[in-house]
This record gives C-alpha cells, sequence and structure tokens, in this order.
C-alpha cells in the first residue's frame, strides 16, 4: 500500500508539474483578449459576439470572421496564439493581411496543438481573424498581444507542443521497432507479447500524428481519410496495448471487454459518413480511453513498481484531464495527450525491459554454467573457442607440483580443497580482462591481457607465495610464461616446456 501512494503522489506531482508548465507558457503578461465581435459566420448567421475561448463543430466544411479592438501599440508586438483548431487561418491588423497558417487554396491544413505567433506594426488598434475549419473552429485558452519580454512562452510552448512531440513520437516509434525486433529471439509466449507491444507502440505513434500541424491535405476526402486512420490507430494501439499486458498479468474478463471494445470502436470510426460524425464519435469514444487506462493503471499496481505505478497513473490522469477538455471543452487549458502516451508506453517498456534483462541474465547464467569448472569456479576447457588473445597478451600454463601425493595421502576431498585455493588466489590477483582457464586435473591456463611476459612472471610468483601461504599443506606449483604467438596451440606448447622445465630445476633442488 505504501508503494501505491507513493507512485500515486509522484502521478499527481508530474501531473501538477505539466499542467503549471502550460499554464505559465499560455497566460502572458501582455494584453488578454477577452471577447470577439463577429464579422460573418458561414455555419450561424445570428452570432454577434463570442468569448476569448470558444469551439464549434461543424457538420460541413465553414469559416468565421471574429474581430477584437485593442489598445493602440506604440512600438512592435506580437498576437500570441495558444491554441487554435482551422484549417486556414489568415490574421489582420487594422483591416491589412500580417500572416496566415494554411493553404489559402484548399483550405485543408491543421493546427489545433501548437501556439501561433504573429508581428503586429505599431499603431495597431484592431485585431481581425478568418477562421476556416473542416471538422471544428475553435480557439483555445487566451489570445494575447504581447511584447518582446513574453516571446520566450511562445518559444516554450512550441518546444512542449511541437519539438518535443516529435521527439516523443519517435521515442514510442523506435520503442515499438526495438521490441519487434526483440521479439524475434523470443519462445511463442515471449513473442507474442513482444509483438502485441511492439505494434502497439508504432500504432500509439501514427496516432500521434494527429497533433502534429500540416499545412494543406490537398482535398477534403484526404484530410476525412488521413484523420480516420489516426483515430483509428489510438483504438488499435489500446487493443493491443491491452492483450500485451493480459498476456503478462493473466487474462480477465474486464481486459478481454477492453479489448474487443476498443477494436470496435475503430471500426465506428472508419463507418462514420461525415467529418462531423467523425468527430463527435471519436469526442465520446473518449471515454474508452479513461477505461482504457484506469484498467491499465489497477493492472500496474501488480508489478509492485513505483515507477511503472507512477508513469501509468500519470497517464490515466491525462486521459481524464483531456477527455474532459474534449467533451466539456475547458478551452482555457492544454491537452496533455502527448505526455500521457509517452509515459505509459515508457511504463510497459520498463517491465518488458526488466523481462529481457531477466532472459539475457538466465542465458548468459546457462552459457556461463557450460563453460564453468564447478568445482574451482575457473572456466573449463570449452572456454577456449571463446577465447580472444592479442598478440600483447601474456600466455601462462600452470601444475601444481606433487598433487598426485596430496589425493594420495590427505584425501581427494583435501586435493579439491587446493585446487580451490589456487583459484582463489589467481582471482585474486587478476584483473578484470584476465582468464583463468582449468585445463585438466591439476593443469590450468591463464592468460594475462596486455602484459609483457616479465611482467606476468613477477605476478606468478607473487601467487606462487600467497599460494603457499594459503593452505596448512604450503603447496606450490611451476609455470611457464609466453608471449602469445597468433597461434593458441604452439603458445600453449612452449609455456608447457617452460612449465615442465621449472618443475626439472625443482626436483634437481630437491
Amino acid at each position: 500500500m505504501k508503494k501505491i501512494l507513493i507512485a500515486i503522489s509522484i502521478s499527481f506531482l508530474m501531473f501538477i508539474a505539466a499542467h503549471f508548465i502550460m499554464g505559465v507558457t499560455t497566460n502572458p503578461r501582455g494584453f488578454s483578449i477577452e471577447k470577439w465581435e463577429v464579422i460573418d459566420s458561414g455555419f450561424d448567421k445570428k452570432l454577434k459576439e463570442l468569448p476569448c475561448s470558444f469551439k464549434f463543430i461543424l457538420e460541413s466544411p465553414s469559416y468565421i470572421f471574429i474581430s477584437s479592438e485593442i489598445p493602440e501599440t506604440k512600438d512592435v508586438r506580437y498576437l500570441f496564439i495558444p491554441q487554435i483548431d482551422v484549417s486556414y487561418l489568415e490574421v489582420y491588423a487594422n483591416g491589412n493581411l500580417v500572416g496566415s497558417f494554411g493553404s489559402e487554396q484548399t483550405k485543408t491544413g491543421r493546427i489545433w496543438y501548437q501556439p501561433l505567433i504573429y508581428e503586429l506594426p505599431p499603431g495597431t488598434k484592431r485585431i481581425s481573424l478568418k477562421m476556416y475549419g473542416i471538422f471544428s473552429i475553435t480557439m483555445g485558452a487566451h489570445t494575447s498581444v504581447i511584447g518582446e519580454e513574453d516571446i520566450w512562452r511562445y518559444e516554450l510552448l512550441s518546444f512542449l507542443t511541437l519539438k518535443l512531440h516529435l521527439i516523443g513520437i519517435g521515442m514510442v516509434a523506435a520503442l515499438g521497432l526495438i521490441m519487434l525486433m526483440v521479439s524475434l529471439k523470443m519462445n511463442y509466449h515471449q513473442k507474442k507479447i513482444y509483438i502485441y507491444m511492439g505494434l502497439s507502440s508504432l500504432a500509439a505513434a501514427t496516432w500521434l500524428l494527429i497533433q502534429t500541424p500540416f499545412w494543406s491535405m490537398g482535398s477534403y476526402v484526404h484530410m476525412l481519410i488521413a484523420r480516420k486512420i489516426l483515430i483509428a490507430m489510438l483504438y488499435i494501439a489500446a487493443s493491443l496495448l491491452v492483450a500485451g499486458v493480459s498476456r503478462i498479468l493473466g487474462h480477465d474478463k474486464f481486459g478481454s471487454f477492453l479489448v474487443y471494445a476498443n477494436a470496435l470502436t475503430c471500426l465506428v470510426q472508419w463507418t462514420a459518413p461525415s467529418a462531423y460524425y467523425l468527430k463527435i464519435s471519436g469526442d465520446y469514444s473518449a471515454f474508452l480511453t479513461i477505461l482504457t487506462t484506469f484498467y491499465l493503471f489497477i493492472k500496474s499496481i501488480k508489478f509492485a513498481s513505483i515507477t511503472i505505478t507512477a508513469l501509468v497513473g500519470f497517464s490515466t490522469m491525462v486521459s481524464v484531464h483531456d477527455t474532459l477538455f474534449t467533451i466539456i471543452s475547458f478551452q482555457r487549458v492544454k491537452p496533455l495527450s502527448i505526455y500521457g502516451v509517452i509515459s505509459i508506453f515508457l511504463g510497459f517498456a520498463y517491465i518488458l525491459v526488466i523481462e529481457y534483462e531477466n532472459i539475457v541474465s538466465k542465458y548468459e547464467m546457462s552459457e556461463l554454467d557450460k563453460v564453468t569448472d564447478h568445482l574451482t569456479g575457473a572456466f573449463n576447457r570449452k572456454y577456449l573457442k571463446r577465447l580472444d588473445i592479442g598478440a600483447l597478451d601474456a600466455l601462462i600454463f600452470a601444475d601444481l607440483n606433487d598433487f598426485k601425493r596430496i589425493n594420495d595421502e590427505y584425501g581427494h576431498d583435501v586435493g579439491d580443497e587446493v585446487l580451490k585455493k589456487f583459484v582463489e588466489v589467481v582471482k585474486e590477483n587478476l584483473r578484470q580482462d584476465d582468464v583463468i582457464v582449468r585445463f585438466g586435473g591439476d593443469e590450468f591456463l591463464i592468460i594475462m591481457k596486455r602484459c609483457p611476459p616479465s611482467e606476468a612472471k613477477s605476478r606468478m610468483e607473487k601467487i606462487k607465495e600467497e599460494f603457499k601461504n594459503s593452505h596448512e599443506l604450503n603447496p606450490t606449483f611451476s609455470f611457464g610464461v609466453t608471449r602469445f604467438s597468433g597461434n593458441l596451440k604452439d603458445s600453449m606448447k612452449l609455456a608447457d616446456e617452460k612449465m615442465y622445465k621449472m618443475k626439472r630445476n625443482l626436483r634437481s633442488e630437491k
């Protein structure tokens, strides 16, 4: 319970921080336009005045021409529009065109999430906007006249809603591709999980394109088809994500319902006969997104990870926030869906990364077990096939002295103790890249990476002294050192000859 409370607290703080930053960037200190005079409207001739923020869902492509008086500008000022939903826009200052967005010819562009800014000449007393829409016409947040000192708000908001948005699309898409590639190395059950999650990430990245501004789609039909595809991708992503999580944690009835409900909603979007009904069905289908993210949040608790639960919890809060934004039209706040999508996929990607690390770890342990001598902990002869030896490496062949006598007089258990003690002492004196291989019985091959033979010999003498003092029988060993010649067999033969020479010298001294 403590972990859950911590995770929810972190989620809430993330949500508040995101909301606060958006609030700071959309509320500059300049003159805020509080109402608009309607000059002309293609969908409602009775409109005379509008508040600072408004939203109209259109049954067919249309326009509205609005205007507002502002304090006369003495020097250069800027019209800052934090959020607007149009397919084409013209901005006038004192009746003169000062800027536009979209294709004047087709009027099938889209700006929705990103802010706009236009320079106003000195002496501007009246601002006019001619807004065209295909699905809707919306003025969100406060449109303001600002000075140079507030341009940073536009730049920050532009970064958060465009540059960061594109980075998010790239991250989610890359995550999907990585999971699909990883799935190729998995067993049947794990493969399905990674395929579901990978395809879900790619679908989510595609859906996020719906918030990317574009100049023109060429025609109304093209724009309708593109919007259907992008909206459908949201529900495909949700259906696949729930299916993937269910395979990790086990199936349940509500999870199965969400899989089919999201898939069905995807089909409903495709059957919408016009942009108007597509907009209506898309807005109200957003409640399904709340159910889906809430379900995923409940599921995330089972992972007992603060990181996962916090990320998915933040996504759930964003889902509720943006659904209310869409349905109830809280026009003065910015939607946060891009951050919610990134958050939820990072959360479940974190799960898969941990699972993949466990799989790799088990595989590595299994592979390591195959090449490890279980008595001493040194590598066995199978490891020789994996050895990467360079010309600067020293090769040492070592053999314990009188080992047969130790086994005969004191027993094999004591002999095993001596072998293990030898490997232990050698490992304590080896560097990270150095290797010890039990070649057979009481014979060992030691590779000292990038080590001159003279230095290797000095280190072996030190090991020899420590080994002798490590056991009550005062065991010793003989060794031969050589530089790697490029051929392992020849180098080992030379080191072996030097080792036997040392043995003969020891016997002659006795």
